[in-house]
């Protein structure tokens, strides 16, 4: 069973728990304060950001030119992103209750 499968694994990253019961329900292993989206994004095994650059190998140097400059440009971005994950709580990303 795929769920069962990535619930456990999320739960050997602390991020979720089992509780007690016969229906093996899962529970938050810590407070949504306690966690960060960068935990989160690690536990997905740190998937694609961006969904473009250089596709092909191309012999013309100007696009090998440009390929350079925009994988320095992402993986600024990039760091830029990550950091940025690792100051937002989930907490912050709940819906306002009214």
């Amino acid at each position: 069973m795929a769920g069962e499968f990535q619930a456990r694994y999320l739960a050997t990253l602390s991020l979720l728990a089992q509780s007690g019961g016969t229906w093996r329900c899962w529970q938050l292993a810590r407070t949504l304060t306690e966690r960060t989206l960068l935990a989160v994004y690690e536990a997905l095994e740190r998937p694609m950001l961006f969904a473009i650059g250089n596709r092909y190998k191309i012999q013309i140097q100007v696009q090998n030119s440009v390929d350079v400059t925009l994988s320095d440009i992402m993986a600024q971005a990039e760091a830029l992103f990550i950091k940025c994950f690792g100051q937002v709580t989930l907490d912050q990303l709940a819906p306002e209750q009214e």
